[in-house]
């Protein structure tokens, strides 16, 4: 009787452990479902709200900009930041007001005359490629097909898929991207100010709020990052600047001496595209080379010249002069991320692949392989004179010290 007792109670005992390894087992495979289930909607919220993360990241792009200035201000003016950032917004806006004054009759004119002459310069680009075997060749294999926009009746145009002229609405609906209709511009543009604005007028409560999210024991190290970023991507933009403006003056007059027609809009599309390196040159130089093809095939090909001198002064000299110290991003890195994000995202992402690429590479330099493997590379943070980096660093320790007064 005992002994059956005994072994009852042992395949009870043995039932109970079944019973609690089962359910340990389906506490698991829940919480695995649940933290899968959890990175799943985090990327599909990533993922739908790209645009909007691209929007941010650009007006964080124009709050590190207006911070610069207003630094270059308080240097000079000895005024606090906000006072200096005041001042600058004050004189931007002065600026772009006299500049509209003064050029806005002459470049709306031009914009109309571009818009009016580019169909026919297209069109003028495809009556010469059919007169060689080749050009018949690409414009029956190499353009895109679109569904015609026309009646049957209507005429052909040069924007919509017929002859091989659906590459240019092609090109033009595809780097449009996401900012398709006015609402979309006036959006973005919103989103852009009020972001950089704001940031700008008040960087160290973003930057303490950034370095809170992190460990303690790191609290120190955020900051370096988040000032050497900060460096970063100032130097950047002021290289971008500086490069937009010598391209934008140096394109208008070699147009003009080249002479094709609409020269001073020409350059400020070249300026403007020249935001975007590497494939923005080859965009501002498409409209620019079919109008010097109305006139000749000589002019076109000296266009195309000029170009190809411009960027390689651009690319070889004026660039690595202002960024050398600053951004240290391999070539074949940002044009594989352009390409990346161009195709994921679309122009928006093409347009701040560099900055973005250049920042992640900065992040992996400090974080991994410095932290991680132990090994030394130049970065930033390491000139105790970097104004960033002293900023973020004096924010971190407040952090560090609030949180001590709190315990």
């Amino acid at each position: 009787m005992g002994e059956r007792e005994h072994q009852t109670g042992g395949s009870s005992g043995n039932g109970g452990d079944h019973r609690s390894e089962r359910d340990a087992f389906a506490h698991k495979a829940l919480l695995a479902s649940v933290i899968g289930m959890a990175v799943v909607a985090l990327f599909l919220l990533l993922w739908y709200s790209v645009y909007v993360l691209f929007l941010l990241f650009a007006g964080v792009l124009l709050a590190i900009l207006l911070r610069a200035l207003a630094e270059l201000v308080a240097h000079y003016s000895r005024l606090s930041h906000r006072w200096s950032l005041a001042v600058v917004l004050v004189v931007l806006a002065l600026g772009i007001a006299a500049f509209w004054y003064i050029a806005a009759a002459n470049l709306t004119q031009q914009i109309a005359q571009l818009s009016e002459q580019l169909p026919g310069a297209w069109e003028n680009f495809q009556s010469r490629l059919r007169e060689s075997e080749i050009g018949r060749y690409a414009l029956n294999n190499f353009t895109p097909a679109t569904r015609p926009t026309t009646a049957p009746g209507d005429a052909p145009s040069p924007m919509n898929g017929d002859g091989g002229g659906g590459f240019v609405g092609a090109l033009v609906g595809g780097f449009g991207g996401f900012l398709t209709t006015v609402v979309d511009v006036i959006a973005a543009i919103v989103v852009i100010l009020f972001t950089g604005l704001f940031l700008a007028f008040d960087p160290r409560h973003y930057v303490r709020g950034a370095i809170r999210l992190v460990p303690q024991a790191h609290r120190m190290r955020a900051g370096d990052v988040l000032g050497a970023m900060g460096y970063t991507l100032k130097w950047w933009l002021i290289g971008q600047g500086i490069t937009m403006t010598v391209i934008a003056i140096a394109t208008w007059i070699g147009l003009a001496i080249i002479g094709v027609p609409l020269a001073f809009v020409l350059g400020i599309i070249a300026g403007l595209f020249n935001f975007i390196p590497n494939f923005g040159p080859l965009f501002s130089m498409v409209p620019a080379t079919l109008l010097a093809l109305t006139i000749s095939p000589g002019r076109a090909i000296a266009v195309i010249v000029m170009f190809i001198v411009l960027q390689n002064l651009e690319g070889n000299l004026l660039t690595p002069l202002v960024q050398r110290k600053a951004v240290d991003l391999p070539p074949a890195l940002g044009i594989i991320t352009q390409i990346l994000l161009g195709i994921l995202v679309g122009a928006v992402g093409l347009m701040f692949a560099w900055p973005l690429a250049a920042v992640v590479v900065l992040g992996v330099k400090m974080l991994y392989v410095e932290d991680v493997l132990g090994d030394e590379l130049p970065t930033p943070d390491d000139d105790w004179r970097t104004q960033e980096v002293r900023d973020a660093r004096r924010e971190a320790r407040k952090v560090i010290h609030d949180e001590k007064k709190e315990e």
